[in-house]
């Protein structure tokens, strides 16, 4: 006999258990009780660990059996085979009443393996998948009474069939209402109905994760319906095309236009943009930031203009600043922004292959030690003759735990090109001298020159102050012959934690 549980101990070890579908499986075997709290788990997300084919056309077959009489009246009168579906059999649970996350472009997986088997051929009819996939959204929306998590994604492009869904189905406007985690990467370019429709019935969204072309009058007005949104990513989704595809510019006209129309956000804390053009002015928006990411890949460039208004920003919570580009950056803004809002910043990672004023470099190094006390990551430029800088962040940010290094140079060019070597030895002095007990990993990117004796003092430092410390430098750093030999050493001694094969950690 199984020991008995209390029902709050139960629930406890199911929660724990939530993402472990496997465990679940074993749990619902134990009694009838065990079965009665996994079994909701289970079909919560029901998608989760169901890549396989097979499982995949369980599932699917699982939920038909249960489609109401009207439904699968549809089906047959459009040529589906239900044979194969035990209708007459009764279920345990109402599955679908237990879906709390919703991924469509899984569901249409699931669905396309299923009318593979059925029909016996790899040549699925558009039609019968749009009118299953349609059969499925009511079925969804009529009987689970609430979804917390929707990914919109569609492989197939059923925005339509979704959005009709939602403006049609009453029961829709219950079971989308309390959505907190909305996903959408569009991968058609025609224009949809479906952030539209979805504004009018969720407002209780908290984090929002789209991709698309741009910033559109669509997307706003989903933003400015939220009550209490508190995290924002907006993607550039490389499958669409923008609509001037000769130009060099993140930014357009309508992209900025619409972006001005978003509403204040107080409760937003987490914002971030990646290969999409997101003007700066609208940073005091988000009064409350706490992660500012933007990923400036791509083909996009922010001119010096464009960045300017980042100064205007009063961000006194912020605690990420994350900036990373493939073009150019303006360090001396950068710098006058750290100083502005850096009182709470805890990670710092500027990153680019661009450095237009790299005399900045210590002007930046200098403004974090003067406001970042709080500092537990940098990753960013410095100069070989930034020694005084250096020191000065490292005794003023005593909680710094990463350091991550690249040599500032006016441009970073690829590492098929023989690269300009720039000496590490004299910041590498600083760092034995300086460097506090929370110092816990040093990273060097990019092409910087070490000499053997530098080194060994750094190390021996680590040994006297008893701290290992984690070691990475790529492997087109120049190096002493005997540097490997002298890592394993200290390896040996649990003072340098250091992979020899690549010159970098484990």
């Amino acid at each position: 006999m199984s020991p008995k549980l209390n029902i709050d101990c139960l629930i406890k070890i199911f929660e724990i258990l939530e993402n472990d579908h496997k465990s679940l499986h074993s749990c619902i075997l134990v009694n009838k009780l065990w079965c009665q709290y996994a079994i909701p788990k289970l079909w919560k997300n029901p998608w989760q660990n169901g890549e396989k084919g097979s499982l995949q056309i369980s599932l699917i077959k699982t939920y038909i059996s249960a489609f109401p009489k009207e439904s699968k009246e549809i089906l047959l009168e459009n040529g589906f085979n239900l044979s194969s579906i035990e209708s007459n059999k009764p279920h345990i649970f109402n599955y679908i009443s237990l879906l709390r996350n919703l991924q469509i472009y899984r569901l249409e997986s699931s669905i396309r393996y299923w009318l593979i088997e059925t029909f016996n051929s790899k040549l699925i009819s558009e039609y019968k998948l749009r009118l299953l996939i349609k059969e499925f959204f009511k079925f969804i929306f009529t009987q689970s009474p609430h979804l917390y998590i929707l990914n919109a994604t569609s492989t197939y492009g059923s925005y339509d069939l979704l959005t009709d869904a939602i403006e049609n189905i009453p029961e829709a406007k219950t079971c989308l209402s309390v959505v907190s985690n909305f996903e959408c990467y569009k991968t058609i370019s025609i224009e949809v109905k479906l952030y539209p429709a979805f504004s009018k019935i969720c407002h209780n969204i908290k984090r929002l994760h789209v991709g698309q072309v741009e910033i559109s009058k669509d997307l706003v007005l989903l933003i400015n319906s939220q009550r209490n949104l508190k995290e924002i990513i907006i993607e550039k989704h490389f499958g669409m095309k923008l609509n001037n595809s000769n130009s060099l510019s993140l930014n357009s006209k309508e992209n900025e236009i619409c972006s001005l129309y978003l509403k204040k956000s107080p409760s937003t804390i987490y914002l971030e943009f990646k290969a999409i053009y997101f003007i700066m002015q609208l940073l005091p928006k988000f009064e409350n930031l706490r992660e500012l990411k933007i990923k400036a890949n791509g083909s996009g460039i922010y001119s010096k203009e464009q960045l300017e208004p980042l100064l205007n920003a009063s961000l006194k919570n912020l605690e990420v600043f994350y900036w990373t580009c493939k073009h150019s950056i303006y360090l001396e803004i950068f710098s006058k922004f750290v100083l502005l809002n850096g009182k709470n910043l805890r990670r710092i990672t500027i990153r680019a292959r661009l450095i237009t004023d790299v005399n900045n470099s210590g002007f930046l190094l200098s403004s974090i030690a003067i406001t970042c006390s709080n500092l537990q990551y940098y990753e960013g430029p410095i100069m070989e003759d930034n020694m005084i800088e250096l020191r000065k962040l490292l005794e003023c940010c005593q909680h710094l735990k990463n350091l991550c290094l690249c040599p500032s140079k006016v441009n970073r060019k690829s590492l098929w090109v023989e690269p300009i070597q720039i000496y590490f030895d004299d910041l590498l002095d600083v760092i034995t001298c300086v460097s506090s007990k929370s110092l816990m990993e040093l990273k060097l990117v990019d092409t910087w020159t070490i000499s053997l004796e530098p080194f060994k003092n750094f190390l021996k430092s680590r040994e006297l102050l008893k701290i290992p410390i984690k070691f990475h430098c790529n492997p087109s750093i120049i190096i002493s012959p005997k540097f490997e030999e002298i890592c394993i050493e200290y390896q040996k001694n649990n003072i340098l934690k250091f992979d020899g094969s690549n010159f970098g950690l484990n």
